[in-house]
């Protein structure tokens, strides 16, 4: 027995299999690869902020005229 030809039945249904195989190539692997492209092309860098390493919890101050939870109201309203 040799090898198998193009044209004998098993050559058919790689030619048959042919069409799906292009369908899949051009509809999802030219597309991820295009993604991954532009995904790496417009990296953004890294900004970093300089704050001491201590730092653990960082304070918020609200809009003047709010009251907000550090204030004599806001902790009497919590105890009741």
């Amino acid at each position: 027995m040799g090898a198998p030809s193009v044209t004998g039945e098993m050559g058919q249904a790689q030619w048959l299999r042919l069409p799906g195989d292009i369908v899949f190539i051009v509809g999802g692997a030219v597309p991820a690869l295009y993604i991954a492209y532009l995904g790496i092309r417009h990296t953004v860098k890294r900004v970093t902020l300089d704050e001491p390493d201590d730092i653990l919890f960082t304070e918020l101050s609200g809009p003047p005229g709010i009251v907000t939870a550090g204030s004599d109201e806001a902790t009497a309203a919590r105890l009741t």
